[in-house]
């Protein structure tokens, strides 16, 4: 079902070349754990479902890439989703145990995502990179997401509630107008607003 490697932290999945469309990412092969899905593993493919019941270090670059993949389901932590990682791809929803230590640049660019779920509460988040959900349903739909607020009323204000930690360009190249920030904020990220150029008003209370 794959092409993987052996490294010193356990085994890497470096291609899909099965034919099912609905999967389970084994938890170890030959009683070596899996530990990352590498670059492209699943780009181009019709897997449409995959659930990952053991703990990844990372999701690779293009992992998924322009793949008809429609929903990922992880019960166990994921650490890194890289940049790109299901950038152009069918997905429609994923669901998390709990919030990964990192999401690159443009991890969800460009797929037809509606729907993130993250089991764990969060109070911060250690790394968003730029342009995370551009031009997905979720970011022109969402009300909420988690500590994130947007007004349904479309007057693109953000609040950050029960959020303390507001990671570098979370909110880069926003269309916000209005950002609301409460008292638990105690660390803003580098170029958090940078060239949000509709951005006129800050308020922290």
């Amino acid at each position: 079902m794959f092409e993987f490697s052996i490294k010193e932290e356990g085994i890497t999945l470096d291609k899909y070349i099965g034919t099912e469309t609905d999967i389970i990412i084994p938890s170890n092969i030959n009683d070596i754990p899996v530990y990352a899905i590498r670059q492209g593993c699943f780009s181009d493919t019709l897997v449409e479902k995959v659930t990952v019941p053991c703990r990844l270090y990372y999701i690779g670059s293009k992992a998924f890439f322009r793949s008809n993949i429609k929903e990922f389901i992880a019960t166990a932590p994921i650490a890194n989703i890289n940049k790109y990682a299901f950038a152009k791809s069918s997905l429609e929803r994923i669901h998390l145990s709990s919030f990964p230590d990192k999401i690159d640049h443009k991890a969800f660019k460009d797929s037809n995502l509606k729907e993130f779920i993250i089991d764990q509460k969060f109070t911060s988040i250690p790394f968003i990179g730029s342009d995370v959900f551009g031009n997905t349903p979720f970011m022109q739909d969402k009300n909420s997401f988690e500590g994130i607020y947007i007004s349904p009323d479309n007057k693109h204000e953000e609040f950050f509630r029960d959020i303390e930690v507001i990671p570098s360009q979370s909110c880069y190249k926003s269309k916000l107008n209005t950002i609301i920030i409460p008292p638990e904020v105690h660390y803003l990220g580098a170029d958090v607003f940078k060239d949000s150029l509709e951005l006129n008003t800050a308020i922290i209370l």
